[in-house]
């Protein structure tokens, strides 16, 4: 028997008999039972039909179990994804809840089940994990695997799908302008000298660019914390100069970045990872590749002037480029945050402090104005409105006060001032009197 892909063909072998065609009984069975599994979906009016699980969670994908009986739902609680089961046996005496089988950090995916419906296995953060539905207990499932891949025809496939999948869903038919076809004649030739999956990606990236349309761009798969892809050490080089001389001056160093921890600084030079030079040829991603997570030393020379000295080893740590994106956005925003701190923050507070001084003034004028009016004796309001019964009421300081200023706390806080201030001027003139009397 030879089988290519799901054809296969029967070759009858010397002295086999030659296999017999099957009855036409044994045919309308099978017809019969192929009926039987069919499943067909009936659409009309299925939204009246259909139930929602009442989760309470940030569901993204939902799996059914072979025997119909469990859901498992890869949701978000506390800005962390895991995996919840579900009920959906009708018979159930109890009242379904969303179950938490896992509690890890890593990204969750491709979740299927074992043929009994009592298993479910899942990716964690790249890695195969098992969890039993009924228990909730995790084990690690061992595969060791190995995959090699034609860089050389992967990178152009995965960049005719980018720019074809932009050619059929992009929203605008003129393409901002931007003639597609040209575009991919322009980049292509650069995509072929691409060395490796970053690097083909950053050249895709310019001919996206070309649309200049947000949320737009090209990124690798989603992987766990092992040391597959290109690592990143956290630096900006001097490219200008790697031009000329072909060597990688540091100009930036991110914070929190492999480079940072490493404790290296702008101006100096990396000259070799692992041993191997990085003047060209070299290419620094293809140096770098399978490096995240992993240890890696670097030989880091130090420039004084015009001299080079003999480089050093320096170990590092480096991450991913999703990892380093982030920190990025972190200075960033940092570097935007001491900017608005250094130019804005003395004007905002000179301005709140001045109008904070103006109102309060004004507003204890007012009061004291009214207070000095009813000291002196002088009439507020009418007489008719401050009759009652025939007796003249002169309003209190509290309703004088409270009226212009609109708040009683504000009220007590001002009155209890005045207080102290007219109990100490009275002290002072007692205190300056005495000597007065004495000498008298």
């Amino acid at each position: 028997m030879a089988c290519e892909g799901h054809v296969c063909a029967f070759a009858k072998l010397p002295n086999e008999a030659a296999p017999k065609p099957p009855t036409t009984t044994e045919t309308t069975a099978a017809k019969a039972d192929d009926k039987k599994k069919r499943t067909e979906i009936v659409f009309d009016d299925i939204r009246r039909r259909l139930s929602l699980i009442p989760a309470g969670l940030d569901v993204g994908e939902a799996f059914i179990s072979p025997d119909g009986k469990t859901a498992v739902m890869i949701a978000g609680a506390a800005g962390q994804a895991n995996l919840y089961s579900w009920s959906l046996d009708e018979t159930a005496r109890e009242r379904p809840v969303a179950r938490q089988l896992t509690t890890t950090a890593g990204a969750k995916a491709d979740v299927s089940f074992s043929p009994d419906s009592k298993e479910a296995f899942y990716l964690d953060a790249g890695r195969i994990q098992a969890v039993t539905l009924d228990r909730r207990e995790t084990r690690a499932v061992a595969v060791t695997a190995e995959l090699d891949v034609d860089f050389a025809k992967e990178k152009t496939i995965v960049f005719d799908q980018a720019w074809r999948l932009l050619r059929d869903h992009f929203f605008d038919p003129d393409f901002n302008g931007v003639d597609w076809k040209g575009a991919r004649a322009a980049v292509e030739p650069y995509i072929a000298a691409a060395r490796t999956p970053d690097e083909m990606r950053r050249i895709a990236s310019l001919m996206i660019g070309e649309l200049n349309a947000s949320h737009l761009g090209i990124n690798g798969p989603g992987g766990g914390g092992g040391g597959g892809g290109v690592g990143h050490l956290g630096v900006d080089f001097d490219w200008a100069q790697y031009e000329k001389t072909g060597t990688l001056r540091i100009t930036r160093v991110i914070p929190l970045g492999p480079a940072a921890l490493a404790g290296l600084k702008p101006d100096e030079l990396i000259v070799s990872v692992d041993g191997e030079l990085t003047k060209p040829p070299a290419n620094l991603d293809a140096l770098l590749e399978n490096k995240v997570n992993r240890r890696t030393v670097l030989g880091i020379a130090k420039v004084e002037g015009a001299i080079v000295k003999p480089s050093h080893d320096v170990p590092v740590l480096p991450i991913s480029m999703t990892t380093e994106r982030g920190l990025r956005y972190r200075q960033w925003v940092d570097e935007r945050r001491a900017y608005v701190a250094r130019y804005s923050l003395p004007a905002i507070t000179r301005s709140l402090a001045r109008m904070m001084v103006e109102t309060f003034c004004g507003t204890f004028n007012v009061a004291m104005s009214r207070l000095a009016s009813l000291t002196l004796g002088r009439k507020i309001a009418s007489s008719k409105s401050n009759t009652i019964g025939g007796s003249r009421r002169e309003p209190s300081i509290r309703s004088t006060i409270a009226g212009p200023i609109g708040s009683t706390s504000l009220y007590r806080r001002m009155t209890s001032n005045f207080e102290t201030w007219t109990r100490d001027a009275r002290c002072r003139a007692a205190s300056s009197a005495k000597p007065a009397a004495l000498a008298a």
